[in-house]
């Protein structure tokens, strides 16, 4: 049975620009980053699936209705052409095994698609990120991330840092080609 690769990739931060803490609960503040398409080439390009897994818990903590997050998702599946999409929707850790940084969205993407989850990459801005993909085994790059996120991470560092998106892409490009 042949396995297929994935890289798996947080929405807010990653793809999307976040609005200082908290997503955009509305297609109205909906940003992309410039790079966002040409990642999503990229990983395409290379064999790899690309899959957003994201923690959206704003509807249940009563921030913003579930309808409008729900168009959020379906305009970013859209607009970066996005087959997979998985969302934890419970409002806080330890109420489910979905929400990173459990790896229950990664674990699910796994069975419902046949991923080697140890050939496989999760790009993420947050220790919460990080610290699922360690938990599946993935090789993990934390981008575009703060220091205090830094901090948080302890001994579950990550396999590599990138700042900014160039360097992301040269990275890519090697770990890519080299599976």
């Amino acid at each position: 049975m042949r396995y297929n690769r994935a890289v798996f990739l947080d929405r807010d931060g990653v793809l999307t620009k976040p609005l200082g803490d908290r997503p955009p609960w509305n297609l109205q503040e909906l940003e992309y980053y410039n790079h966002s398409r040409r990642l999503i080439a990229t990983i395409t390009s290379r064999g790899y699936i690309p899959i957003v897994v994201t923690n959206q818990p704003d509807a249940a903590r009563g921030n913003a209705p579930l309808a409008s997050i729900k168009s959020v998702e379906h305009a970013v599946k859209e607009y970066l052409g996005l087959a997979y999409y998985y969302a934890c929707y419970h409002p806080y850790d330890n109420l489910c095994a979905c929400r990173k940084p459990s790896p229950g969205l990664l674990y699910s993407a796994s069975a419902d698609l046949n991923i080697d989850l140890s050939s496989s990459l999760l790009i993420g801005d947050r220790a919460k990120d990080i610290l699922a993909g360690v938990a599946a085994n993935c090789t993990t790059i934390l981008f575009n991330s703060s220091q205090s996120e830094r901090s948080k991470l302890f001994l579950n560092q990550p396999d590599y840092i990138c700042s900014e998106y160039n360097s992301l892409a040269s990275l890519l490009g090697s770990l890519l080609s080299s599976s």
